[in-house]
């Protein structure tokens, strides 16, 4: 039986056995990670018994694909590539089998079939068809992870898609049981996972590349908060990691999963101040993703301390000032291009989220020694705008308006 598919009928949560994102071997690049956790969001396990046929239209899965900004060449090149590629990766499971006392691995292909073919609307479309042998792993399924597709759209790296299945599946199964979970893992075991065996053998290489990455994308664009990434050292060799994480409260999530939504001007004006409106501008100014800018960062700047309520978007000014003195990613009389300013926005937020650099020390105290000579100033110089910066504080713009016309 084929099932035809069409973006309203899919789902966005893709069930997976634990069994096998615990045990797995593979290596996909995200955007073959991000076609296959779809097709597994369209997969009923309670009532299937066995695999249909998917057909998906080539704009379908242009629209999955392109989520992420990376470069994208012709659509054709990029659907030839994907069909062959896809064919070619295999799936490692690791078996109690030797041969010659080694261990003998198992070996799955993730389909039967990807054809060309037109759909029920006379769509140029692909046909897919999962491989019989991963029946046990998704369908019927006894102990499995609930992995939201939504929250890898815009993830670049394959390895980070691969870990945040493994974090979610380890949270699903612990969340009753602990708050923080901990999971721990030889380089090379890790390594072989991730179906990188026998690459990076500098460690510094593998960190930079591999790991570095997996917590950047991980902390910014999912619901788990990868916390810290413990390194064992054997005499001067890293030999061994452990990764400690937990889940983001609702708000974060919340903006994780509606991320590349800009807020409408109502909304704005009808839930934020004055004056965080233009902090969350000054953000988006400087190429913060919206989502984050206004229900993460301004919020947190708000609650940080009640100097700066009502004074965001000096607060903004005055971080990225630090930002731009203290990171290597500025240099003078520079003509960034569109990578760099992501980049920029995208290690801005990590400063501020993930190593606190803003709230604590020596930088949290130059803010508010920049906040006070900015706030005099204003006194001095303009005081209309301080009374009304005064007088808006911690009232939505829209509220203040009516009051003041």
């Amino acid at each position: 039986m084929t099932k035809q598919l069409t973006t309203r009928s899919s789902t966005k949560i893709a069930r997976i056995e634990n069994r096998f994102i615990f045990n797995a071997q593979y290596k996909l690049t995200a955007r073959e990670q991000k076609v296959i956790l779809f097709l597994i969001s369209n997969i009923d396990p309670k009532s299937q018994k066995r695999f249909h046929e998917q057909v998906v239209s080539v704009k379908q899965i242009e629209a999955v694909l392109k989520e992420d900004g990376k470069k994208w060449g012709g659509l054709y090149e990029e659907m030839d590539r994907f069909s062959d590629n896809i064919l070619d990766k295999r799936i490692r499971f690791p078996t109690d089998l030797e041969i010659d006392g080694r261990a003998f691995p198992g070996k799955i292909n993730w389909f039967q079939s990807v054809m060309p073919v037109k759909n029920e609307h006379q769509e140029v479309s692909l046909r897919f068809l999962f491989s019989e042998d991963l029946k046990p792993f998704l369908l019927q399924l006894n102990e499995y992870a609930q992995i939201n597709r939504l929250e890898t759209t815009k993830m670049k790296s394959g390895h980070a898609i691969r870990m945040f299945q493994i974090f979610k599946a380890q949270r699903d199964r612990m969340r009753r049981h602990e708050k923080v979970s901990q999971l721990n893992y030889n380089v090379e075991d890790l390594k072989a996972m991730l179906g990188i065996a026998g690459k990076y053998p500098r460690f510094n290489s593998f960190r930079e590349r591999v790991l570095d990455k997996i917590k950047q994308e991980i902390n910014l664009y999912t619901s788990i908060d990868l916390i810290n990434l413990i390194y064992t050292r054997t005499g001067k060799r890293v030999t061994a990691l452990t990764f400690v994480f937990t889940e983001k409260d609702d708000t974060q999530k919340k903006s994780i999963l509606s991320e590349g939504q800009a807020p409408t001007e109502e909304s704005l004006v009808h839930n934020y101040t004055r004056s965080q409106i233009r902090a969350y501008k000054l953000l988006v100014k400087r190429n913060v993703i919206p989502s984050i800018a206004i229900n993460r960062l301004v919020p947190s700047i708000s609650g940080g301390s009640s100097e700066f309520v009502g004074f965001e978007d000096l607060y903004v000014i005055c971080a990225w000032g630090i930002f731009e003195s203290k990171s290597n990613l500025f240099q003078k009389n520079d003509k960034p291009t569109a990578h760099d300013i992501r980049k920029r926005a995208g290690t801005f937020v990590n400063w501020f989220f993930e190593h606190k650099i803003f709230q604590q020390g020596d930088h949290f105290a130059t803010i508010q020694q920049q906040l006070v000579i900015r706030k005099k100033q204003m006194m001095n110089d303009r005081p209309e705008e301080w009374e009304t910066r005064i007088a808006s504080r911690g009232i939505p713009a829209a509220e203040f308006n009516l009051k003041t016309t």
